[in-house]
């Protein structure tokens, strides 16, 4: 019965090719993330009036981007600092 089940299985998955649609799925995301793209930069120049204004805008919203905090610094952040040692007593002066 779990020969059957599993030749049932394997003959399912080979005919619905899950591996291959999504791969197909992610090319097609891509491609419409590089199509979006590219219309919001034609918008953006038209908004702009022209190159210098555009760049302009994008370098303010660079200097905006970087002001934000990473995920990686937040969880930094969040995390307990270790405990600090204390530093060991300086050695008495000799011939003092």
């Amino acid at each position: 019965m779990l020969a059957l089940l599993s030749a049932g299985f394997s003959a399912g998955s080979s005919f619905l090719r899950a591996d291959a649609r999504q791969m197909a799925n992610l090319r097609r995301r891509y491609a419409w993330q590089n199509l979006e793209t590219r219309a919001r930069l034609v918008l953006a120049h038209e908004a702009y009036e022209g190159v210098e204004r555009l760049h302009a805008a994008l370098v303010g919203l660079l200097e905006v981007r970087a002001t934000i905090p990473s995920s990686a610094l937040v969880l930094a952040e969040l995390q307990p600092s270790p405990p600090q040692l204390a530093a060991p007593a300086a050695p008495p002066a000799v011939g003092a």
